[in-house]
């Protein structure tokens, strides 16, 4: 896990042998909360990345008036995301760094109370990606997106075959969720060789504008009638126990789980000498895809085990709270 955000320059646009190149050879990067940063536009200059070699996490690269993909996922799988910026406005024509960082929370995208376009009934309660700009040393204090192509594999509650899986954006906190049509071809859901991404139609008016610091949402989502999201009905493919997000955590993070059948279940913390310092769940759970939250404002810092048991199964994670 890096223990802070680590940014790698772009070197010299006239000197390609000074320019930096991202070759990720074996196993994941886990950023926890921190990012790491590849401030080179070029999408060549990321290369190696697979199902088992991407992202946990955060990632952040330069994106001036092109398209770019984010090579990130999360403890479920490699998913990554297309951003593309068209928006004039909203690019660096002075000198300086500026870049966008995507991060995938895992995760119910519905608050429990967000509200949703008209043209879409729900949103995914498996993962979202939080996209912000970074205004960098640059003087450029807003971003415009046009375009947003996520991804999707086995185990996201996709039905194969299906027109009606879209995408949706949220600009207030995922209060309210928006989504993107797709009048020209209507994406058919393919699981043959996943991460398969979606292309839903570019945003002309409005483009999404995202001002330095504040954050854009973005999530896989069903239109209305259709049943493409499975398990926004509550379809656990398996008993399963995510890893927390974010991680390192100063307070608080969030810890997902999910249950293929109804049963009585405990989530519970412990410190390293195997004492309980907290009990999340103890209850009786239906089936579906669940989320807490950890508030651990009046613990030290330190190493933490994390358990979700039912009667016949149990799965531990650890996670580092830092103050």
């Amino acid at each position: 896990i890096l223990g802070s955000t680590v940014f790698i320059l772009p070197g010299s646009a006239s000197d390609p042998a000074s320019q930096s190149q991202l070759n990720f050879v074996s196993g994941v990067i886990e950023t926890g909360a921190n990012t790491l940063v590849h401030q080179k536009s070029d999408a060549t200059n990321i290369i190696g990345v697979s199902n088992s070699c991407y992202v946990i996490g955060n990632f952040g690269s330069a994106i001036n008036k092109t398209t770019r993909t984010f090579p990130i996922g999360d403890a479920n799988g490699y998913r990554p995301i297309t951003i593309t910026s068209t928006d004039t406005a909203g690019q660096a024509s002075a000198s300086g760094y500026h870049w966008v960082t995507v991060g995938v929370v895992s995760g119910n995208a519905n608050t429990g109370s967000s509200a949703f376009s008209s043209d879409i009934k729900n949103v995914s309660n498996v993962r979202y990606y939080k996209i912000n700009y970074n205004k960098g040393t640059s003087i450029v204090t807003q971003m415009g997106f046009n375009k947003f192509n996520p991804s999707y594999g086995v185990g996201d509650g996709i039905t194969a075959g299906s027109t009606n899986l879209r995408v949706a954006f949220s600009t207030n906190e995922r209060a309210t969720w928006t989504g993107m049509t797709q009048l020209i071809v209507p994406h058919t859901t393919d699981l043959s060789n996943p991460p398969t991404t979606i292309t839903p139609d570019s945003l002309t008016i409005p483009v999404v504008s995202v001002d330095a610091g504040t954050s854009v949402y973005v999530a896989l989502a069903t239109s209305t009638g259709g049943t493409t999201l499975t398990q926004e009905e509550g379809v656990a493919k398996s008993f399963g126990l995510s890893q927390n997000y974010p991680n390192p955590f100063n307070p608080s993070t969030s810890i997902s789980f999910s249950l293929p059948q109804s049963s009585f279940v405990t989530l519970r913390v412990y410190d390293v000498t195997g004492k309980e310092v907290a009990s999340l769940v103890n209850e009786f759970k239906n089936t579906g895809n669940y989320s807490v939250n950890f508030d651990a404002s009046k613990l030290s810092s330190g190493i933490y085990m994390y358990r979700l048991s039912s009667a016949n199964t149990s799965i531990s994670k650890k996670m580092l709270l830092m103050k």
